[in-house]
């Protein structure tokens, strides 16, 4: 029996699961596989615990009375971290290693072996591993006492092992501040001397290929980054001049191939196959809209994970692309060289597409081409800007697209923003953050037989939602009740959303 099917077997995880393509990937090990489904929240990590620690015969590190204290070999401490994710503590008197799903247990011997004496295992997760990582002696750096090149390596791995997206360097007085964007929400990092700024943000513009003689005015750059753990990110560098000095802001895209799932993204069972059998139609349009950061591309990547399969050609054109999945053609947008959105769509109907996705329609031409594309027997996927699901139909129209041929064509149009997820009760009681990731808030119309008929009679805005029989749509405040109902988020998250629409 497999690991996912154990898991299975003990209810923690839904069999149906197990059905969806990619999800029994040969190309992948069980612990891999569950890995990639507790980012996707698909599993709880923290709920798999008991499960793990019998399965390896391993303690959890909660059911100890000891307190973990820094292990006295920093160096070597760091370096089995960031090759393992194995973390090395001392509990009472014994050399201890903690574990998770994400280490490397087959390095265990080999750590022992190297240390010369027996040392205690013990499982827990890796939020606390990180926790305990991030206040341990190990990673208060001396400054003086390491090269700029050494400081920028380990933000950039701080960065990493704490799920960052953004990192921004900026003077702030007297000294050069790092702040961490995890989960939308900017968080101070760490602080340097102010002589530490120049040197420093020349270290990452070199990386980018960016000048470091030119200081007054805005620049972009991009580096391919290793992690120490093997993870592959690309790292969108951009400098901007201010009164106190140069602000650096470095975008982290992880380029390991993505696996999201519809199911773990936190859509709500009802709309949740509405958008299932939506993406598995032969042809049509759909729509994704949101402001920037709102989490459409993921939902859009969700929905090719769902359908990609060798029998189909996938074809996507984006700007940049952020994340990689096997077996689709991605392009990215290089307008300098003649390369856009409308000519790469154009490029694409003469490639023998099943699906085109669009990462956004900005314009009446690439607008026009997607629902030929739509009417000639292809599913086009595309994300729009607009502030919800009503007026993404109204922007088609401004687009000057033809309403009948919108109406035609178009099957499903969602709109969302992100929230932060509420953690459980039991785990905020044990002093755990009150919120672990985002997921999207969303507004949802299924395009059926009524609302393709009030399209088609120019009836939109607030006619094209009136009550009908068939009419299918939760707004942005029904999908926030059952958010707050269900537990899943609460109303500090939701209400400003709320507020500005």
């Amino acid at each position: 029996m497999s690991l996912l099917d154990e898991l299975a077997e003990q209810q923690f995880l839904d069999s149906k699961v197990l059905t969806r393509p990619g999800i029994q990937a040969r190309s992948s090990t069980g612990i891999e596989r569950v890995r990639q489904l507790c980012r996707q929240r698909v599993l709880d990590e923290d709920q798999l615990q008991p499960f793990f620690s019998l399965r390896y015969s391993f303690p959890l590190l909660s059911q100890s009375e000891l307190t973990p204290t820094p292990f006295p070999d920093q160096a070597f401490c760091w370096q089995v971290f960031q090759e393992t994710k194995v973390l090395l503590v001392v509990l009472g008197e014994e050399y201890s290693g903690l574990l998770s799903i994400h280490s490397d247990l087959t390095t265990l011997d080999k750590i022992a072996f190297h240390l010369d004496q027996p040392v205690s295992w013990y499982w827990c997760t890796q939020e606390q591993i990180e926790g305990l990582w991030q206040t341990a002696d190990n990673i208060e750096w001396k400054h003086e006492d390491i090269s700029v090149v050494e400081i920028a390596h380990n933000i950039l791995e701080q960065a990493i092992l704490q799920r960052c997206s953004d990192v921004h360097l900026e003077a702030l007085g007297e000294e050069l501040a790092v702040r961490f964007r995890i989960d939308g929400r900017l968080q101070d990092a760490m602080q340097f001397p102010i002589e530490t700024q120049a040197p420093l943000l020349s270290r990452f513009k070199i990386l980018a290929g960016m000048d470091i003689a030119v200081k007054r005015r805005p620049q972009d750059g991009y580096h391919a980054y290793q992690s120490r753990s093997g993870e592959h990110f690309d790292l969108r560098v951009s400098s901007v001049p201010t009164e106190s000095g140069e602000k650096l802001v470095i975008r982290l895209l992880d380029q390991t191939p993505v696996h999201f799932r519809l199911e773990g993204l936190g859509f709500l069972g009802d709309d949740l196959e509405v958008l299932y059998q939506a993406c598995r139609a032969t042809n049509g349009l759909i729509l994704v809209s949101g402001p920037t950061g709102s989490g459409k591309t993921t939902t859009l990547y969700a929905m090719l994970n769902e359908i990609n399969s060798r029998e189909k050609n996938i074809m996507t054109i984006e700007d940049p692309v952020e994340y990689h999945i096997p077996g689709i053609n991605q392009v990215s947008v290089r307008p300098d060289q003649g390369l856009t959105f409308e000519n790469a769509l154009k490029a694409f109907l003469r490639q023998d597409p099943d699906v085109i996705l669009i990462g956004e329609i900005r314009d009446q031409a690439t607008a026009e081409i997607a629902i030929k594309a739509a009417l000639t027997g292809h599913l086009v996927l595309a994300t729009l800007h607009s502030t919800d699901a009503v007026t993404t139909i109204q922007r088609m129209r401004n687009l000057g697209i033809d309403l009948d041929l919108l109406a035609e064509t178009l099957k499903v149009v969602l709109c969302q923003r992100l929230v932060r997820r509420l953690r459980p009760v039991e785990q905020r009681k044990e002093g755990k953050s009150k919120y672990i990731g985002r997921i999207p808030m969303y507004e949802i119309l299924q395009v059926d037989r009524l609302v393709n008929e009030r399209i088609k009679s120019g009836k939109l805005g607030k006619k094209l939602i009136e009550s009908g029989d068939t009419l299918f749509f939760h707004s942005f405040a029904q999908t926030a009740e059952r958010f707050v109902e269900d537990g899943i988020t609460d109303h500090e998250e939701i209400d400003p959303i709320l507020w500005n629409l």
